[in-house]
């Protein structure tokens, strides 16, 4: 048996404007809205037949959670789901 996990933070910084006649110095939000944290656990199984051949069996579950969880669009942007493999 064999458990992985990992936790990701994505954190996108927004630079100032370059363009004084649009915004002056002020920093308009586009890419802090993307930020999020990504998070997935694994459980991995194996039996060895021989000293040739195994089988396994694995299976994650994941998590996609971000800082502005509805887009522009009015769509939910975070996930959660599971992967089954098996050989």
């Amino acid at each position: 048996m064999k458990l992985t996990g990992t936790v990701a933070q994505y954190d996108y910084d927004d630079e100032p404007s370059t363009d004084p006649n649009l915004f002056g110095e002020s920093v308009v939000p586009f890419l802090d809205i993307r930020d999020y944290r990504e998070d997935e656990l694994k459980l991995r199984g194996t039996y060895e037949l021989s000293s040739k051949t195994g089988v396994f069996m694995e299976g994650s579950i994941n998590e996609r959670d971000y800082k502005q969880p509805i887009s522009s669009a009015g769509l939910r942007r975070g996930s959660s789901g599971y992967v089954l493999l098996s050989a």
